[in-house]
Formats: structure tokens, sequence, C-alpha cells
């Protein structure tokens, strides 16, 4: 059957999928490109191609720039538009993945357009998602990793407790001459001076001691 179909990427955070969310409402975007390009995908352009045709081709004898504008005005009136007052609510469930989560609305009457949402994840600061475990990232200096620590971050969901990291000592190696030699080798690279050494060895330690465990 002819009818437009509309289809839009909303992002949606990492925290909603993660916990799910009763009532999430999307805005459908409607302008003149997303209104052809819903009409295309859904061949109902072809039918108001067809109708517009009808109505010019008994002027195009006459005057063909009447013909048209007569063409192009049926065209564009005769295309479906969604309703502006209509609300896209949906229950999204836990868990959901962006990238495999669609929301599709029929449409309710003849002429209404049918609307998909294609949910992608948002972009978050601490954690992201890989199949259906949550990283982040956790530095600690070299100290720490020699004797041991313990790390606390905050979890996706802020109702939850803090997440506790116990890291034992001399789990994580760490090579403190040698990532100092490829940092200095990176910097000369890059800039048309070379830099000035530090004062003190003690300086190198404090900029350079810091493990980011993944």
């Amino acid at each position: 059957s002819f009818k437009s179909i509309y289809r839009q990427t909303v992002k949606v955070p990492l925290q909603k999928l993660y916990k799910g969310d009763q009532v999430l409402r999307f805005e459908l975007k409607d302008n003149l490109w997303t209104r052809y390009r819903a009409a295309w995908r859904g061949k109902i352009l072809l039918l108001s191609l067809y109708q517009g045709a009808l109505y010019s081709l008994p002027i195009l004898r006459s005057s063909k720039f009447v013909a048209a504008v007569v063409g192009l005005f049926v065209i564009h009136s005769t295309l479906p538009r969604p309703d502006p007052e209509r609300s896209y609510t949906v229950t999204l469930k836990k868990g959901a993945k962006g990238g495999k989560t669609s929301v599709k609305f029929s449409s309710t009457s003849f002429g209404q357009p049918e609307v998909i949402f294609e949910v992608e994840e948002d972009t978050h600061p601490v954690y992201w998602r890989r199949d259906n475990d949550l990283h982040t990232q956790v530095t600690i200096t070299s100290q720490e990793a020699e004797e041991g620590c313990i790390k606390r971050i905050s979890a996706l969901d802020p109702t939850e407790p803090p997440i506790k990291i116990v890291i034992p000592p001399n789990v994580y190696s760490y090579r403190k001459e040698k990532e100092q030699q490829q940092k200095k080798a990176r910097q000369q690279n890059k800039m048309p001076w070379t830099p000035s050494p530090p004062e003190s060895s003690e300086d190198i330690a404090d900029y350079d001691n810091i493990i980011r465990i993944r």
C-alpha cells in the first residue's frame, strides 16, 4: 500500500537504556526535506506525482509555466503530514540496546504517516557500552599499583551505591623509564624545539606516574 514512512534517529542517555524509562517521549522533526523523503520511502510520492500530472497535463498546451506550478502545488498538497498534536510516547525496557532498538508508531487514520524512531546511545562522560557490559577507565598512580588500593566510582544509576574496585598490590607493572623515553621522543617529534628537562627526578615521577586501567 502507498503510505508515508518517517524514520528518525534519536539519542537516548545511556542511563535510561540501562535502567529503562516508563514514559519516554520522542519529538518528530518535520520539514520539507523529511516530508519528501518519507513520501519516497513509503512510495506515496509516486501517487502524488500521478495526481500532479493529471491536473497539469490539460493546462500544458496553454501555458507550461502554469502547468508546472499547478503540478507542483498538487504534489506538495497531497503529501501526508504528521499530526502536530500527536504525542509519541513509549515505555523503554530495561537494558535496551542502542542501534538495535526501534519504536514504530503506525498510522492512526487514513493519510497519516507511519513513524519509526531508531534509538541510539548517547555518549556518557564516564561509561561506555560494549555488548551487554559497561566499561569505564580508572586512573591510579604507580605507588597505588605497587601497594594496592581501593577505588570507588559512581554507578551509572545515581540511586545505586558507588562501585568498589579493589586493586591488589603488584598486579599492574609500571615501566617509568621506558614511558619517559617514549614521551620525550613524542614531544621532540611534535615540537620544533627541544623541551627543557625538568628540575628534578621528582618532577618526572609526579608528571608520569599515571596508570590507566580499563
